[in-house]
């Protein structure tokens, strides 16, 4: 399969929520784009909010937790656009980071090709 990771993304959701709804749609177009092979989405739902969990640990929903292997690679709360997700799905998969529009960083002494 090459020298790809895979993801497992834990979505951590109050159901109803339209934060955690849009994300929910977020997720599973990603699972459409990258498949099963590459990454799993778990969504864990949570009936209601405790004052007191989100007082003492921080924390509000939607929470997300992204793993590779046994790792804990990135996490968030909140909204994030598709793209950004998409991005650092694609960071943690092929292992790369994107740099300037071309996905390449500079090579001293060259000039990049314009469109």
């Amino acid at each position: 399969a090459g020298p790809y990771k895979r993801v497992t993304i834990l979505h951590c959701h109050l159901p109803g929520n339209p934060a955690s709804e849009q994300m929910a749609d977020v997720f599973n177009l990603i699972k459409k784009k990258y498949g099963s092979n590459l990454v799993t989405v778990i969504r864990a739902g949570f009936p209601a909010q405790p004052v007191d969990w989100q007082k003492q640990k921080g924390i509000s929903l939607p929470y997300v937790v992204m793993i590779v292997g046994s790792e804990k690679a990135f996490q968030f709360q909140g909204l994030m656009p598709l793209p950004q997700v998409e991005k650092k799905v694609e960071e943690l998969i092929f292992g790369v980071r994107r740099v300037g529009k071309d996905w390449r960083p500079a090579v001293p002494g060259m000039t990049p090709k314009s469109n």
